[in-house]
């Protein structure tokens, strides 16, 4: 299993824990490890969300990042399709759930990202 794989691995685990301990969703379809969004799921009312995540060592951040590419992707979505964006922070039990139809970036920018397999 590559870097991606094990970190997306854990994303799951989290978001499916939490997602079954609240039961928002009927239906949960995972999606491809490289893609825009991970998770595609339905509420009871048949609503669609896409559901992006990310899995930090803590919360404690005076900012929440999401990559430009994937924020534009989700309010595309939106816009196009009415799949409405969520963007999932997770850290051990704590879950911060953004709606970004609702969430207006400060600054929208381009970020490098350096992780351990670059």
């Amino acid at each position: 299993m590559n870097y991606y794989q094990e970190c997306e691995k854990v994303g799951d685990e989290l978001f499916t824990s939490w997602a079954n301990k609240v039961g928002c969703f009927t239906e949960m379809e995972r999606q491809d490890l490289y893609s825009r969004c991970d998770w595609i799921c339905k509420t009871s009312k048949g609503v669609v969300v896409n559901c992006e995540l990310k899995v930090r060592n803590s919360l404690n951040w005076p900012t929440i990042f999401i990559e430009i590419g994937k924020y534009n992707y989700l309010i595309d979505k939106w816009k196009e399709e009415n799949i409405i964006p969520w963007y999932i922070n997770m850290s051990g039990d704590t879950v911060l759930v953004f709606d970004l139809r609702k969430v207006k970036p400060i600054k929208r920018t381009t970020v490098r990202i350096w992780s351990k397999p670059d």
